[in-house]
Protein backbone atom coordinates (compact mmCIF):
# COMPACT_ATOMS: atom_id res chain seq x y z
CA UNK A 1 0.00 0.00 0.00
CA UNK A 2 2.87 2.38 0.80
CA UNK A 3 4.41 1.81 -2.62
CA UNK A 4 1.06 2.46 -4.31
CA UNK A 5 0.61 5.70 -2.37
CA UNK A 6 4.13 6.85 -3.30
CA UNK A 7 3.46 6.11 -6.94
CA UNK A 8 0.23 8.12 -6.84
CA UNK A 9 2.06 10.97 -5.09
CA UNK A 10 4.69 11.01 -7.84
CA UNK A 11 2.25 10.45 -10.70
CA UNK A 12 0.08 13.42 -9.82
CA UNK A 13 3.11 15.57 -8.89
CA UNK A 14 1.80 16.36 -5.43
CA UNK A 15 3.90 18.56 -3.14
CA UNK A 16 2.10 18.68 0.21
CA UNK A 17 4.69 16.50 1.98
CA UNK A 18 7.82 18.23 0.67
CA UNK A 19 8.31 20.21 3.89
CA UNK A 20 9.04 16.91 5.68
CA UNK A 21 11.76 15.71 3.31
CA UNK A 22 14.80 16.86 5.31
CA UNK A 23 13.39 15.49 8.55
CA UNK A 24 12.48 12.03 7.26
CA UNK A 25 15.16 10.18 9.27
CA UNK A 26 14.22 12.04 12.45
CA UNK A 27 10.59 11.17 11.84
CA UNK A 28 11.60 7.54 11.34
CA UNK A 29 13.55 7.53 14.63
CA UNK A 30 11.05 9.30 16.88
CA UNK A 31 7.61 8.52 15.44
CA UNK A 32 7.03 5.52 17.69
CA UNK A 33 7.52 7.50 20.88
CA UNK A 34 5.04 10.20 19.88
CA UNK A 35 2.62 7.70 18.38
CA UNK A 36 2.43 5.53 21.50
CA UNK A 37 2.42 8.45 23.91
CA UNK A 38 -0.41 10.22 22.11
CA UNK A 39 -2.46 7.01 21.98
CA UNK A 40 -2.01 6.46 25.70
CA UNK A 41 -2.94 10.03 26.59
CA UNK A 42 -5.84 10.30 24.16
CA UNK A 43 -7.41 6.97 25.09
CA UNK A 44 -7.12 7.69 28.78
CA UNK A 45 -8.71 11.15 28.83
CA UNK A 46 -11.05 11.16 25.81
CA UNK A 47 -13.73 8.89 24.39
CA UNK A 48 -13.64 9.05 20.60
CA UNK A 49 -14.05 6.47 17.88
CA UNK A 50 -10.94 4.39 17.06
CA UNK A 51 -10.54 6.08 13.66
CA UNK A 52 -10.09 9.45 15.36
CA UNK A 53 -7.40 7.99 17.63
CA UNK A 54 -5.52 6.52 14.66
CA UNK A 55 -5.58 9.78 12.71
CA UNK A 56 -4.48 11.85 15.71
CA UNK A 57 -1.73 9.37 16.60
CA UNK A 58 -0.46 9.45 13.02
CA UNK A 59 -0.39 13.25 12.99
CA UNK A 60 1.38 13.49 16.35
CA UNK A 61 3.84 10.78 15.29
CA UNK A 62 4.82 12.70 12.17
CA UNK A 63 4.64 16.28 13.39
CA UNK A 64 5.95 15.61 16.90
CA UNK A 65 9.06 14.12 15.33
CA UNK A 66 9.20 17.05 12.92
CA UNK A 67 9.23 19.41 15.90
CA UNK A 68 12.15 17.45 17.38
CA UNK A 69 13.99 17.96 14.08
CA UNK A 70 13.25 21.69 14.17
CA UNK A 71 14.47 21.85 17.78
CA UNK A 72 17.71 20.05 16.90
CA UNK A 73 18.19 22.26 13.87
CA UNK A 74 17.62 25.47 15.80
CA UNK A 75 20.24 24.52 18.42
CA UNK A 76 22.73 23.04 15.94
CA UNK A 77 25.54 25.52 16.71
CA UNK A 78 25.30 25.36 20.49
CA UNK A 79 26.75 22.90 22.95
CA UNK A 80 23.25 21.56 23.72
CA UNK A 81 22.62 21.01 20.02
CA UNK A 82 25.85 19.10 19.55
CA UNK A 83 25.05 16.96 22.58
CA UNK A 84 21.54 16.19 21.32
CA UNK A 85 22.96 15.49 17.89
CA UNK A 86 25.41 13.02 19.37
CA UNK A 87 22.75 11.30 21.50
CA UNK A 88 20.33 10.85 18.61
CA UNK A 89 23.12 10.07 16.11
CA UNK A 90 21.81 12.64 13.66
CA UNK A 91 23.93 14.92 11.53
CA UNK A 92 22.12 18.27 11.55
CA UNK A 93 24.83 20.84 10.85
Amino acid sequence: MSVALVRLYAKYKLHFLNHLSLASYTIYLYHGIFHALSLQILMRFTYFDNVVYIILAFLTGVYGSFLVYKLLYSYRNSRLGRCLEMISRLKIS
